[in-house]
């Protein structure tokens, strides 16, 4: 009976080892570089808004794992390891997120916002500790779903409807056989929505720190780049006066008949000389 209670004994310390590397490789290959959203890390890890702190965002980690561990939910253990993963995934992207923040906030040339005057008076939040350099910039983070979209902007979480309308107005502006009618309405309804996109930008400059980073200089910066690309700095909306897109239309219908003279005079040639 000793032999056999010893061999039963190995037998179930093989079986535990072998479940333990199991749940070890199943964390080990998790598909962590999908990162999750930001809200859904925060959501999933009981975070308001991302944390600013590695430590605090660790303590956390360790206490929801500790928790959820599958050895103390015996009974439903692949939820726990479900759950195990997506605590993983979770830490892993809100990680991320704090390293991409401290790269970012001093390889981008960001202009540090004072947070008192003492602080003002010394110049650069490089001078100040970590921990405040870090405090100031948290100060520019707000939760997650705030009204970031009203600056019209859209960020990767968000879905919009606009970029597609003004796509189809400038299609149906450059069609061939447009009238100068419908040519005036798609102009200046174009022009009314940028207008509206404008006021909107001037009116929530005050609430332009954004979500998750997305800062009034980042979207700055997307404005300059945007204008770099084009090859000239916007400095306003094009003019929607009848005379100038009357220019504008009968211009560019002149430009594509001489376009198509030489084509159209071969054309012509043909019928008379070869009768088709």
């Amino acid at each position: 009976m000793g032999g056999k209670e010893a061999v039963a004994c190995v037998v179930y310390e093989c079986v535990s080892v072998s479940v333990a590397l199991q749940r070890v490789d199943m964390l080990r290959h998790c598909p962590l570089h999908r990162c999750l959203p930001i809200g859904v890390a925060c959501r999933v890890l009981g975070f308001q808004t991302p944390p600013t702190s590695k430590h605090d965002l660790r303590k956390r980690f360790v206490q929801l794992t500790r928790e959820c561990h599958p050895d103390l939910h015996a009974d439903d253990e692949k939820a726990a390891t479900a759950k195990m993963v997506q605590l993983t995934e979770a830490y892993t992207c809100l990680k991320e997120l704090l390293e991409h923040r401290v790269q970012y906030h001093q390889g981008a040339g960001l202009r540090p916002r004072p947070s008192s005057a003492s602080a003002s008076g010394e110049g650069s939040a490089a001078a100040r500790p970590h921990e405040d350099a870090w405090a100031e910039v948290a100060a520019s983070f707000r939760a997650p779903g705030s009204s970031i979209s009203l600056r019209g902007f859209t960020l990767p979480w968000q879905r919009t409807t606009s970029n597609s309308v003004i796509s189809s107005l400038e299609a149906k502006m450059l069609e061939a056989n447009v009238s100068f009618s419908d040519f005036v309405r798609y102009a200046r309804h174009l022009e009314k929505d940028r207008q509206t996109k404008e006021n909107r930008i001037h009116a929530d400059a005050a609430m332009a720190d954004g979500t998750h980073g997305f800062t009034s200089e980042y979207f700055e910066s997307v404005n300059t780049n945007s204008a770099i690309r084009r090859g000239t700095e916007r400095r306003g909306l094009p003019m929607t006066h009848l005379m100038t897109l009357g220019a504008f239309y009968y211009g560019r219908r002149l430009r594509n008949g001489i376009a198509q003279t030489p084509r159209t005079a071969w054309r012509t040639l043909r019928y008379v000389f070869l009768g088709h």
